[in-house]
Protein backbone atom coordinates (compact mmCIF):
# COMPACT_ATOMS: atom_id res chain seq x y z
CA UNK A 1 0.00 0.00 0.00
CA UNK A 2 2.87 2.24 1.04
CA UNK A 3 4.36 2.49 -2.44
CA UNK A 4 1.11 3.02 -4.15
CA UNK A 5 1.59 6.72 -3.80
CA UNK A 6 4.56 6.82 -6.77
CA UNK A 7 3.49 10.09 -8.70
CA UNK A 8 2.81 9.11 -12.66
CA UNK A 9 2.62 11.84 -15.57
CA UNK A 10 -0.59 10.38 -16.13
CA UNK A 11 -2.42 11.15 -13.13
CA UNK A 12 -1.26 14.73 -13.06
CA UNK A 13 -4.11 15.46 -15.47
CA UNK A 14 -0.43 16.66 -18.07
CA UNK A 15 -1.76 20.00 -20.02
CA UNK A 16 -5.14 20.22 -18.52
CA UNK A 17 -5.19 23.95 -17.30
CA UNK A 18 -3.54 25.55 -20.02
CA UNK A 19 -3.02 29.19 -18.47
CA UNK A 20 -3.01 30.70 -22.21
CA UNK A 21 -6.09 29.09 -23.01
CA UNK A 22 -7.69 30.51 -20.08
CA UNK A 23 -6.69 33.85 -20.98
CA UNK A 24 -7.83 33.13 -24.46
CA UNK A 25 -11.40 31.82 -23.27
CA UNK A 26 -11.92 35.16 -20.58
CA UNK A 27 -10.76 37.39 -23.82
CA UNK A 28 -13.68 35.71 -26.06
CA UNK A 29 -16.12 35.60 -23.00
CA UNK A 30 -15.39 39.84 -23.12
CA UNK A 31 -14.76 39.67 -19.35
CA UNK A 32 -11.43 41.20 -17.78
CA UNK A 33 -8.54 39.19 -17.55
CA UNK A 34 -6.41 40.15 -13.90
CA UNK A 35 -2.80 38.27 -14.26
CA UNK A 36 -0.36 37.99 -11.30
CA UNK A 37 3.14 37.71 -12.57
CA UNK A 38 5.90 37.06 -9.47
CA UNK A 39 9.26 37.01 -10.88
CA UNK A 40 12.50 38.03 -10.87
CA UNK A 41 14.82 41.30 -12.48
CA UNK A 42 14.36 39.63 -15.86
CA UNK A 43 10.57 40.97 -15.93
CA UNK A 44 11.20 44.74 -14.20
CA UNK A 45 12.46 46.42 -17.66
CA UNK A 46 9.64 47.65 -19.90
CA UNK A 47 12.38 48.95 -22.28
CA UNK A 48 16.38 48.61 -23.32
CA UNK A 49 15.55 45.58 -22.98
CA UNK A 50 11.51 45.18 -23.60
CA UNK A 51 11.85 41.64 -20.87
CA UNK A 52 9.91 38.81 -20.19
CA UNK A 53 6.56 39.57 -18.94
CA UNK A 54 6.26 42.79 -20.95
CA UNK A 55 6.64 40.44 -24.19
CA UNK A 56 3.93 38.72 -22.87
CA UNK A 57 1.55 42.07 -22.70
CA UNK A 58 2.76 42.54 -26.20
CA UNK A 59 1.36 38.91 -27.43
CA UNK A 60 -1.88 39.15 -25.58
CA UNK A 61 -2.78 42.65 -26.84
CA UNK A 62 -2.70 40.88 -30.40
CA UNK A 63 -6.33 39.14 -29.30
CA UNK A 64 -8.95 39.76 -31.90
CA UNK A 65 -11.02 40.85 -29.12
CA UNK A 66 -8.98 43.98 -29.04
CA UNK A 67 -7.77 44.07 -25.54
CA UNK A 68 -6.64 47.36 -23.13
CA UNK A 69 -3.30 45.85 -21.73
CA UNK A 70 -1.84 47.46 -18.40
CA UNK A 71 0.89 46.22 -16.01
CA UNK A 72 1.84 47.37 -12.49
CA UNK A 73 5.30 47.24 -11.40
CA UNK A 74 6.81 46.67 -7.81
CA UNK A 75 8.36 49.42 -7.14
CA UNK A 76 10.75 47.91 -4.70
CA UNK A 77 9.45 49.94 -1.74
CA UNK A 78 6.81 47.63 -0.92
CA UNK A 79 4.05 48.90 -3.25
CA UNK A 80 3.61 48.97 -6.92
CA UNK A 81 3.54 51.62 -8.71
CA UNK A 82 0.65 52.93 -10.60
CA UNK A 83 -0.49 50.64 -13.75
CA UNK A 84 1.08 51.97 -17.20
CA UNK A 85 -1.05 51.35 -20.30
CA UNK A 86 1.27 49.02 -22.62
CA UNK A 87 -1.96 48.76 -25.32
CA UNK A 88 -4.90 50.93 -25.81
CA UNK A 89 -7.67 48.83 -26.93
CA UNK A 90 -11.54 48.89 -26.81
CA UNK A 91 -12.34 45.46 -25.66
CA UNK A 92 -11.66 43.84 -22.33
CA UNK A 93 -9.01 44.99 -19.77
CA UNK A 94 -5.90 42.59 -19.44
CA UNK A 95 -4.15 43.85 -15.65
CA UNK A 96 -0.67 42.59 -14.56
CA UNK A 97 0.61 42.99 -11.46
CA UNK A 98 4.28 42.40 -11.84
CA UNK A 99 5.89 41.43 -8.89
CA UNK A 100 9.16 41.77 -10.01
CA UNK A 101 11.75 41.73 -7.18
CA UNK A 102 15.54 41.54 -8.74
CA UNK A 103 17.75 39.06 -7.26
CA UNK A 104 14.95 37.37 -5.45
CA UNK A 105 14.05 33.76 -5.43
CA UNK A 106 10.76 33.06 -4.95
CA UNK A 107 10.29 32.45 -1.43
CA UNK A 108 11.22 35.96 -0.44
CA UNK A 109 7.85 36.57 -1.16
CA UNK A 110 6.60 33.80 1.45
CA UNK A 111 7.05 35.84 4.31
CA UNK A 112 5.77 38.87 5.77
CA UNK A 113 5.60 40.55 2.03
CA UNK A 114 2.86 37.50 1.32
CA UNK A 115 0.09 38.60 3.74
CA UNK A 116 1.19 42.67 3.02
CA UNK A 117 1.38 44.63 0.27
CA UNK A 118 2.42 42.13 -2.20
CA UNK A 119 -1.72 41.05 -2.75
CA UNK A 120 -0.46 37.75 -2.60
CA UNK A 121 -1.98 35.92 0.01
CA UNK A 122 -5.82 38.04 -0.75
CA UNK A 123 -5.95 38.86 -4.49
CA UNK A 124 -6.93 35.95 -6.58
CA UNK A 125 -6.49 36.07 -10.30
CA UNK A 126 -7.34 34.58 -12.95
CA UNK A 127 -3.70 33.25 -14.22
CA UNK A 128 -0.26 33.13 -12.06
CA UNK A 129 2.73 33.96 -13.97
CA UNK A 130 5.69 32.79 -12.61
CA UNK A 131 9.06 33.95 -13.71
CA UNK A 132 12.18 32.44 -11.78
CA UNK A 133 15.38 30.75 -12.20
CA UNK A 134 19.06 32.69 -12.19
CA UNK A 135 18.32 32.99 -8.25
CA UNK A 136 17.60 29.55 -7.74
CA UNK A 137 20.48 28.09 -9.39
CA UNK A 138 23.72 28.76 -7.10
CA UNK A 139 25.00 25.72 -5.05
CA UNK A 140 21.72 23.83 -5.91
CA UNK A 141 20.56 20.49 -7.49
CA UNK A 142 17.72 19.66 -9.53
CA UNK A 143 16.01 18.22 -6.36
CA UNK A 144 16.40 20.87 -4.51
CA UNK A 145 15.49 23.62 -7.10
CA UNK A 146 12.45 21.68 -7.84
CA UNK A 147 11.38 22.07 -3.93
CA UNK A 148 12.38 25.38 -3.94
CA UNK A 149 9.53 26.11 -6.89
CA UNK A 150 7.42 23.56 -5.52
CA UNK A 151 7.12 25.31 -2.03
CA UNK A 152 6.06 28.52 -3.45
CA UNK A 153 3.82 27.34 -6.39
CA UNK A 154 1.82 25.04 -4.04
CA UNK A 155 1.41 27.16 -1.29
CA UNK A 156 0.08 29.99 -3.77
CA UNK A 157 -2.32 26.86 -4.71
CA UNK A 158 -3.06 26.46 -0.77
CA UNK A 159 -4.72 29.66 -0.63
CA UNK A 160 -5.72 29.86 -4.46
CA UNK A 161 -7.41 26.85 -5.69
CA UNK A 162 -7.04 26.41 -9.51
CA UNK A 163 -5.68 29.19 -10.51
CA UNK A 164 -3.36 28.26 -13.93
CA UNK A 165 0.10 28.94 -14.33
CA UNK A 166 2.45 29.53 -16.28
CA UNK A 167 6.21 29.73 -16.40
CA UNK A 168 8.36 31.53 -18.32
CA UNK A 169 11.12 29.46 -18.34
CA UNK A 170 14.83 31.83 -18.11
CA UNK A 171 17.71 31.96 -20.55
CA UNK A 172 20.87 29.95 -19.93
CA UNK A 173 23.68 32.24 -18.01
CA UNK A 174 26.53 33.10 -20.67
CA UNK A 175 30.01 31.77 -18.46
CA UNK A 176 28.00 28.51 -16.99
CA UNK A 177 25.41 25.33 -17.34
CA UNK A 178 24.15 26.53 -13.45
CA UNK A 179 20.60 27.09 -15.07
CA UNK A 180 20.59 23.47 -16.51
CA UNK A 181 19.19 22.27 -13.07
CA UNK A 182 16.23 25.01 -13.06
CA UNK A 183 15.46 23.84 -16.34
CA UNK A 184 15.27 20.44 -15.45
CA UNK A 185 13.21 21.58 -12.57
CA UNK A 186 10.73 23.37 -14.57
CA UNK A 187 10.09 20.51 -17.08
CA UNK A 188 9.51 18.17 -14.19
CA UNK A 189 6.70 20.52 -12.76
CA UNK A 190 5.16 20.41 -16.08
CA UNK A 191 4.75 16.60 -16.39
CA UNK A 192 3.63 16.62 -13.44
CA UNK A 193 1.84 19.70 -11.56
CA UNK A 194 0.46 21.23 -14.64
CA UNK A 195 2.58 24.01 -15.19
CA UNK A 196 2.52 25.80 -18.79
CA UNK A 197 5.96 25.98 -19.53
CA UNK A 198 7.42 28.42 -21.98
CA UNK A 199 10.43 27.47 -22.75
CA UNK A 200 13.06 30.31 -23.12
CA UNK A 201 16.01 28.09 -22.10
CA UNK A 202 16.46 25.47 -25.34
CA UNK A 203 16.97 28.25 -28.01
CA UNK A 204 19.79 29.60 -26.53
CA UNK A 205 21.32 26.93 -26.11
CA UNK A 206 20.67 25.54 -29.64
CA UNK A 207 21.78 29.11 -30.69
CA UNK A 208 25.57 28.61 -29.40
CA UNK A 209 24.59 31.62 -26.35
CA UNK A 210 25.70 33.95 -28.41
CA UNK A 211 27.45 37.17 -27.25
CA UNK A 212 24.80 39.45 -28.48
CA UNK A 213 21.72 37.94 -26.87
CA UNK A 214 23.22 39.25 -23.43
CA UNK A 215 23.46 43.07 -22.11
CA UNK A 216 26.07 45.10 -23.27
CA UNK A 217 27.70 46.56 -20.03
CA UNK A 218 30.18 48.29 -21.19
CA UNK A 219 33.42 49.20 -22.84
CA UNK A 220 36.59 48.38 -21.34
CA UNK A 221 40.07 48.99 -22.42
CA UNK A 222 43.09 47.62 -21.14
CA UNK A 223 45.65 44.96 -21.47
CA UNK A 224 45.36 40.47 -21.19
CA UNK A 225 48.40 39.16 -19.77
CA UNK A 226 48.06 35.18 -19.21
CA UNK A 227 45.08 35.32 -17.14
CA UNK A 228 44.83 38.68 -16.34
CA UNK A 229 42.89 41.68 -17.50
CA UNK A 230 44.25 44.96 -16.19
CA UNK A 231 41.84 47.67 -17.47
CA UNK A 232 43.04 50.25 -17.61
CA UNK A 233 39.54 52.88 -18.51
CA UNK A 234 35.98 51.85 -17.97
CA UNK A 235 33.02 53.47 -20.03
CA UNK A 236 30.06 51.83 -18.74
CA UNK A 237 26.57 51.35 -19.25
CA UNK A 238 24.55 53.16 -17.09
CA UNK A 239 24.43 51.59 -13.05
CA UNK A 240 26.34 48.84 -15.09
CA UNK A 241 29.79 47.59 -12.90
CA UNK A 242 32.51 44.59 -14.18
CA UNK A 243 31.47 41.52 -12.06
CA UNK A 244 31.99 37.99 -12.29
CA UNK A 245 30.70 36.07 -14.81
CA UNK A 246 31.02 38.50 -17.27
CA UNK A 247 31.84 37.73 -20.95
CA UNK A 248 34.48 39.58 -22.83
CA UNK A 249 34.05 40.64 -27.06
CA UNK A 250 37.01 40.40 -28.46
CA UNK A 251 38.85 37.74 -26.66
CA UNK A 252 39.22 33.79 -27.15
CA UNK A 253 35.76 32.76 -27.61
CA UNK A 254 33.75 32.15 -24.06
CA UNK A 255 36.33 33.90 -22.02
CA UNK A 256 34.57 34.76 -18.61
CA UNK A 257 35.63 36.93 -15.56
CA UNK A 258 36.51 34.72 -12.96
CA UNK A 259 37.16 36.39 -9.95
CA UNK A 260 37.77 39.94 -8.88
CA UNK A 261 41.42 41.61 -8.43
CA UNK A 262 42.64 45.25 -7.38
CA UNK A 263 39.07 45.77 -9.82
CA UNK A 264 35.71 46.18 -8.07
CA UNK A 265 33.32 47.03 -11.13
CA UNK A 266 35.60 49.36 -12.25
CA UNK A 267 39.62 49.94 -13.25
CA UNK A 268 41.82 47.62 -11.93
CA UNK A 269 42.54 43.68 -12.58
CA UNK A 270 40.66 40.82 -12.93
CA UNK A 271 41.39 36.81 -13.50
CA UNK A 272 40.34 35.39 -16.20
CA UNK A 273 39.10 31.51 -17.17
CA UNK A 274 41.29 31.39 -20.28
CA UNK A 275 45.03 32.34 -20.87
CA UNK A 276 45.42 34.56 -23.60
CA UNK A 277 47.85 37.83 -24.27
CA UNK A 278 45.81 40.87 -25.54
CA UNK A 279 47.85 44.04 -26.82
CA UNK A 280 46.05 47.30 -25.56
CA UNK A 281 42.72 47.76 -26.80
CA UNK A 282 39.17 48.24 -26.82
CA UNK A 283 36.70 44.96 -24.91
CA UNK A 284 33.34 44.54 -24.58
CA UNK A 285 31.43 42.89 -21.82
CA UNK A 286 28.48 40.91 -21.51
CA UNK A 287 26.49 40.76 -18.33
CA UNK A 288 26.32 36.65 -17.85
CA UNK A 289 22.69 36.63 -16.96
CA UNK A 290 20.29 39.41 -18.40
CA UNK A 291 19.23 39.14 -21.59
CA UNK A 292 19.48 41.95 -24.52
CA UNK A 293 16.45 42.82 -26.54
CA UNK A 294 18.03 40.62 -29.41
CA UNK A 295 17.97 37.51 -27.49
CA UNK A 296 14.93 37.86 -25.99
CA UNK A 297 13.58 38.47 -29.54
CA UNK A 298 15.30 35.63 -31.08
CA UNK A 299 15.14 32.88 -27.77
CA UNK A 300 12.09 33.97 -25.94
CA UNK A 301 9.77 35.28 -27.95
CA UNK A 302 9.23 32.53 -30.39
CA UNK A 303 8.40 29.82 -27.59
CA UNK A 304 5.94 32.59 -26.43
CA UNK A 305 4.41 32.98 -29.52
CA UNK A 306 3.72 29.17 -30.69
CA UNK A 307 2.84 28.64 -26.88
CA UNK A 308 -0.11 31.31 -27.50
CA UNK A 309 -0.59 29.86 -31.04
CA UNK A 310 -0.95 26.56 -29.70
CA UNK A 311 -3.15 27.16 -26.91
CA UNK A 312 -6.89 26.85 -27.47
CA UNK A 313 -9.71 28.93 -25.86
CA UNK A 314 -11.20 27.24 -22.89
CA UNK A 315 -11.91 27.14 -18.94
CA UNK A 316 -9.34 25.25 -16.82
CA UNK A 317 -8.60 24.89 -13.16
CA UNK A 318 -5.05 23.68 -12.02
CA UNK A 319 -5.07 21.11 -9.43
CA UNK A 320 -5.12 21.01 -5.44
CA UNK A 321 -2.40 21.85 -3.71
CA UNK A 322 0.22 19.61 -2.78
CA UNK A 323 0.18 21.25 0.94
CA UNK A 324 -3.30 20.35 1.74
CA UNK A 325 -4.13 18.17 4.24
CA UNK A 326 -3.78 15.04 1.93
CA UNK A 327 -1.60 13.04 3.30
CA UNK A 328 -2.28 9.34 5.14
CA UNK A 329 -0.27 9.66 7.93
CA UNK A 330 0.49 5.60 7.36
CA UNK A 331 2.05 6.63 4.21
CA UNK A 332 4.73 9.08 5.15
CA UNK A 333 7.68 7.00 5.39
CA UNK A 334 8.61 9.09 8.88
CA UNK A 335 7.59 7.97 12.33
CA UNK A 336 5.71 10.71 14.30
CA UNK A 337 6.58 12.85 11.70
CA UNK A 338 3.12 15.27 13.12
CA UNK A 339 5.30 15.66 16.77
CA UNK A 340 1.59 14.01 17.92
CA UNK A 341 3.62 11.33 19.97
CA UNK A 342 5.47 14.00 22.77
CA UNK A 343 5.15 12.17 26.12
CA UNK A 344 8.04 14.39 27.42
CA UNK A 345 7.28 18.17 26.86
CA UNK A 346 10.72 19.22 27.70
CA UNK A 347 12.63 15.90 25.76
CA UNK A 348 12.31 15.31 22.47
CA UNK A 349 9.46 14.00 20.51
CA UNK A 350 9.18 10.37 20.26
CA UNK A 351 11.23 8.82 17.57
CA UNK A 352 13.41 11.54 16.75
CA UNK A 353 17.21 11.65 18.14
CA UNK A 354 19.16 14.54 19.13
CA UNK A 355 22.20 15.92 17.18
CA UNK A 356 24.99 17.73 18.92
CA UNK A 357 24.43 19.81 22.14
CA UNK A 358 20.58 20.82 21.06
CA UNK A 359 17.85 21.57 22.92
CA UNK A 360 14.13 20.97 22.04
CA UNK A 361 10.53 21.32 23.76
CA UNK A 362 7.33 21.29 22.66
CA UNK A 363 5.93 24.24 21.29
CA UNK A 364 2.30 25.32 21.52
CA UNK A 365 2.04 28.15 21.37
CA UNK A 366 3.45 28.62 18.00
CA UNK A 367 2.16 26.03 15.63
CA UNK A 368 0.62 26.33 12.11
CA UNK A 369 -2.29 24.37 13.09
CA UNK A 370 -3.51 22.56 15.89
CA UNK A 371 -4.43 20.23 13.98
CA UNK A 372 -0.79 18.49 12.79
CA UNK A 373 0.25 17.60 15.99
CA UNK A 374 2.30 19.94 18.41
CA UNK A 375 5.81 22.45 16.65
CA UNK A 376 9.10 21.29 17.69
CA UNK A 377 11.46 24.01 19.00
CA UNK A 378 14.98 23.37 18.33
CA UNK A 379 18.08 25.58 19.70
CA UNK A 380 21.48 24.25 19.42
CA UNK A 381 25.00 25.72 21.40
CA UNK A 382 27.03 24.80 18.13
CA UNK A 383 26.80 24.79 14.62
CA UNK A 384 24.80 22.01 13.04
CA UNK A 385 23.17 21.17 16.01
CA UNK A 386 19.85 19.22 15.02
CA UNK A 387 17.23 16.68 15.66
CA UNK A 388 17.01 13.79 13.33
CA UNK A 389 15.44 10.11 12.41
CA UNK A 390 16.76 7.64 10.14
CA UNK A 391 13.67 5.85 8.19
CA UNK A 392 13.32 2.47 8.92
CA UNK A 393 11.96 1.20 5.61
CA UNK A 394 14.83 2.98 3.73
CA UNK A 395 16.03 -0.67 1.96
CA UNK A 396 12.54 -0.78 0.13
CA UNK A 397 12.81 2.72 -1.42
CA UNK A 398 16.67 2.09 -3.01
CA UNK A 399 17.30 3.16 -6.32
CA UNK A 400 13.73 5.28 -5.59
CA UNK A 401 13.08 8.92 -5.42
CA UNK A 402 11.78 10.62 -2.34
CA UNK A 403 10.30 13.90 -1.59
CA UNK A 404 10.82 15.92 1.59
CA UNK A 405 8.10 18.45 3.18
CA UNK A 406 8.51 20.42 6.59
CA UNK A 407 6.63 23.57 7.59
CA UNK A 408 9.55 25.82 9.40
CA UNK A 409 9.33 28.57 11.20
CA UNK A 410 11.98 31.26 11.90
CA UNK A 411 11.86 33.75 14.36
CA UNK A 412 12.46 37.38 13.50
CA UNK A 413 16.39 38.63 13.88
CA UNK A 414 17.42 34.48 13.20
CA UNK A 415 19.84 34.54 10.08
CA UNK A 416 18.87 32.81 6.85
CA UNK A 417 20.71 29.74 8.08
CA UNK A 418 18.63 28.98 10.75
CA UNK A 419 15.79 26.28 10.23
CA UNK A 420 17.41 24.24 7.28
CA UNK A 421 16.35 20.66 6.57
CA UNK A 422 18.36 17.81 4.78
CA UNK A 423 17.81 14.09 3.36
CA UNK A 424 21.04 11.67 3.62
CA UNK A 425 20.95 8.92 2.18
CA UNK A 426 24.23 6.97 2.49
CA UNK A 427 25.67 4.42 -0.03
CA UNK A 428 29.15 2.96 0.06
CA UNK A 429 29.73 2.36 -3.75
CA UNK A 430 27.40 4.39 -5.48
CA UNK A 431 28.22 7.59 -3.06
CA UNK A 432 26.08 9.18 -0.52
CA UNK A 433 23.20 11.54 -1.70
CA UNK A 434 23.04 14.67 0.20
CA UNK A 435 20.56 17.49 -0.23
CA UNK A 436 20.19 20.34 2.15
CA UNK A 437 17.51 23.50 1.51
CA UNK A 438 19.48 26.92 1.56
CA UNK A 439 19.42 29.43 3.40
CA UNK A 440 15.53 31.43 3.40
CA UNK A 441 15.15 35.24 2.58
CA UNK A 442 15.85 37.49 5.51
CA UNK A 443 12.15 38.50 5.07
CA UNK A 444 10.50 35.21 5.83
CA UNK A 445 10.99 35.80 10.02
CA UNK A 446 7.73 35.17 12.42
CA UNK A 447 5.77 32.84 9.13
CA UNK A 448 5.27 29.18 8.84
CA UNK A 449 7.05 28.62 5.31
CA UNK A 450 6.60 24.88 3.32
CA UNK A 451 10.19 23.21 2.99
CA UNK A 452 10.61 20.80 0.34
CA UNK A 453 12.74 18.62 -1.97
CA UNK A 454 11.84 16.72 -4.74
CA UNK A 455 12.78 13.83 -6.08
CA UNK A 456 16.05 12.87 -4.19
CA UNK A 457 17.29 9.05 -5.95
CA UNK A 458 17.89 6.48 -3.30
CA UNK A 459 21.22 4.93 -4.09
CA UNK A 460 20.75 1.20 -4.90
CA UNK A 461 23.26 0.43 -2.40
CA UNK A 462 22.00 2.71 0.35
CA UNK A 463 22.41 1.46 4.09
CA UNK A 464 20.40 4.42 5.84
CA UNK A 465 18.05 7.28 4.65
CA UNK A 466 18.19 10.23 7.64
CA UNK A 467 16.05 13.19 7.55
CA UNK A 468 17.68 15.74 10.09
CA UNK A 469 15.85 19.14 10.84
CA UNK A 470 18.47 21.85 11.42
CA UNK A 471 18.76 24.54 14.39
CA UNK A 472 21.36 26.54 12.23
CA UNK A 473 24.07 25.22 10.33
CA UNK A 474 26.25 28.10 10.19
CA UNK A 475 29.70 28.07 12.61
CA UNK A 476 28.08 29.88 15.48
CA UNK A 477 24.06 29.13 16.05
CA UNK A 478 21.88 32.31 16.19
CA UNK A 479 20.10 32.02 19.80
CA UNK A 480 16.96 32.02 18.47
CA UNK A 481 15.42 28.52 17.85
CA UNK A 482 13.97 27.00 14.92
CA UNK A 483 10.65 25.33 14.61
CA UNK A 484 9.31 22.92 12.44
CA UNK A 485 6.03 20.91 12.19
CA UNK A 486 4.78 18.06 10.47
CA UNK A 487 7.31 16.49 8.65
CA UNK A 488 6.54 13.99 5.43
CA UNK A 489 8.96 11.66 3.78
CA UNK A 490 6.98 10.15 1.14
CA UNK A 491 8.16 7.92 -2.30
CA UNK A 492 8.02 9.97 -5.56
CA UNK A 493 9.20 13.05 -7.05
CA UNK A 494 6.13 15.39 -5.19
CA UNK A 495 6.07 15.99 -1.68
CA UNK A 496 3.01 15.61 0.73
CA UNK A 497 1.29 17.65 3.30
CA UNK A 498 0.12 15.63 6.07
CA UNK A 499 -3.76 14.98 6.98
CA UNK A 500 -5.41 17.46 9.47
Amino acid sequence: MLYSAFPTASAANVGQANAFGHIKWLLDEGRDVSIYNWADSLSNSGQNPREWIFRVADLIATHHSNPNVEIATWDGEGAFAPSATEARGTGPTVKIRNFSVPGAPLHYAMGRLWAGSSGLAWDTPDVLMLCHGHNHVTGTTTEMVAGELLAAIEYFRLAHPGVPIAALIQNPQSSNDAMATAFGAWKRLEQLRDVTVIDGYSPWIAAGKPLDWYSEKGVARGVIAGKTLTVSEWMAQPGQSIAVGDRIGGAEPDTCVTALGSGRGGVGTYTLNLSQDRPDMRLKLYDSVHPSDTGIEHGFVPALRAAWGDASPRPCAGPVSLLSPNLDPALNLLSNGDFASWDDPLGLPDGWLPQGPVSVKREEAIRRSPRNGYAASVLGTEGGCAIYQDVNDFAQMRGRPVSLLVWVYRPAGAPGSVGRIQIRAAAPQDGTIIATTRSYALNQADSWVPWCISGVIVPADATAIRVTLFHDSAGNPAPQPALFQSASLVPGYLPRGLAG
